[in-house]
């Protein structure tokens, strides 16, 4: 269990530090300390809700857009109908010039979050629309409002902040990762 390599990595690192006290950090190789530092967000309250919430409660909202095509095709639609509500009309350029289509995110790769997460951080209004949709639509089933209604209230600033700095931190991880190969 996750727990149990947790533990088993504390254990390690107490031993360490009493038989190598001069040993500053030693790192199995580049992609496990990656992932150390890409996960190291998740065990603070704000990050660790914004993780949670986006990609690992029951239904959390990224795998419910990857997994249901309901989802999907509504996010798509509010997407493309808010660029023809906020550009102006005789102007070229659009508040995004393309719709976020995929938000592919696979829970045991340790790099598969910095894309789905800066995502979520461009598409914030168009999220909250299909939220706010799905909440006040009484064909979704009563677990699906009553949790599009408790996100919905959390994306306040300090939310809505993590999930910016949750992008930004996984995209430089993953660059600086990727350039030490």
């Amino acid at each position: 269990s996750a727990d149990g390599a947790s533990k088993e990595r504390r254990a390690v690192i107490l031993a360490a530090r009493e038989l190598f006290p001069h040993v500053l950090i030693v790192i199995c190789g580049p992609a496990h300390a990656m992932q150390l530092a890409i996960n190291a967000l998740q065990y603070d309250n704000v990050f660790g809700q914004v993780w949670h919430e986006l990609f690992d409660a029951h239904h959390a909202l990224v795998p419910n857009l990857m997994n249901s095509p309901k989802w999907h095709n509504l996010l798509v639609a509010i997407q493309e109908d808010n660029q023809r509500v906020v550009a102006r009309p005789g102007e070229l350029q659009q508040p995004m010039a393309e719709v976020l289509r995929n938000v592919a995110f696979a829970k045991q790769r340790f790099d598969s979050t910095a894309d789905p997460v800066a995502n979520v951080a461009l598409m914030t209004l168009p999220l909250a629309t299909l939220l706010a949709h799905v909440a006040s639509d009484r064909r979704h089933e009563t677990p699906q409002r009553v949790s599009a209604t408790a996100l919905l209230q959390k994306l306040d600033t300090q939310f809505c902040t993590a999930i910016g700095v949750s992008a930004d931190w996984g995209l430089v991880c993953t660059c600086f990762f990727f350039a030490t190969l």
